[in-house]
């Protein structure tokens, strides 16, 4: 089967699930995660909603935050946090980087590093959102490959990982952990809508066995204020999800 294949699958089982909770819904998406990044991904209930979130995406009100296991420790990184300003263009579908590219900006902020093993944990902040930028960004420029790109670094994971953990074949660790966007109750109000996806088993196991602190982040939806006159569709994710 095709990636393309494999995604359309996964996501008609989601718009079945999304129809069977609320029958008067036309799901449909409004933006991509690459196949092997977990985490949150934000399906419209309708077109209406559909056009307006992706109205959102193309003004860059919405916020994605992502976590991601990178190979390298504390002393790969010459500060807490940065930010890459990196243009990257394609070739063959490859993201390579290219002063005369596309505009790709990231964030990244260190949130723990291995005294043991050579990996690390960092919060990723996506302010364009090019198709594997943060991928290109971390091998290339930081020069710390995710955990499990092979299709950006061919480099062997360091003999003493596997020492001290299992790292699954094939499993890229990026995880998509927050997204936010805006909505509007009835009478106009507008708030900000986060969404927050929980930490995979096996990315907690392998921090837990390399002694890297996780934060604490459960599939929770948060609004960032007092808000009347909001409904609960929005929750089918997280009872079944959580």
């Amino acid at each position: 089967m095709s990636e393309s294949s494999s995604v359309k699958k996964r996501l008609d089982s989601i718009y079945k699930d999304i129809k069977r909770w609320i029958p008067a819904s036309e799901p449909c998406s409004v933006h991509r995660l690459d196949k092997p990044t977990t985490g949150c991904l934000l399906v419209a209930l309708n077109s209406v909603s559909g056009k307006s979130l992706s109205r959102q995406f193309t003004q860059g009100t919405v916020q994605k935050s992502y976590l991601a296991l990178v190979r390298g420790g504390e002393k790969s990184f010459s500060s807490k946090q940065g930010r890459i300003e990196a243009p990257i263009s394609y070739l063959d579908g490859r993201a390579q980087i290219d002063d005369s590219g596309k505009e790709a900006i990231t964030e990244w902020e260190v949130l723990g590093a291995s005294t043991k093993i050579p990996l690390s944990l960092l919060r990723l902040g996506l302010v364009t959102g090019n198709k594997h930028q943060l991928r290109i960004h971390l091998a290339k420029i930081l020069q710390t490959p995710i955990v499990g790109d092979s299709l950006y670094s061919s480099k062997p994971l360091a003999p003493a990982i596997a020492e001290v953990t299992d790292i699954p074949e094939n499993r890229l660790f990026l995880h998509a952990s927050e997204i936010s966007f805006y909505k509007y109750t009835e009478r106009g109000k507008r708030y900000r809508l986060k969404i927050r996806s929980p930490i995979p088993p096996d990315l907690k196991i392998v921090c837990e066995d390399a002694d890297i602190d996780l934060p604490h982040i459960d599939g929770t939806v948060v609004i960032d204020e007092e808000v009347d006159g909001i409904d609960d569709r929005y929750l089918w994710d997280r009872r079944k999800y959580n």
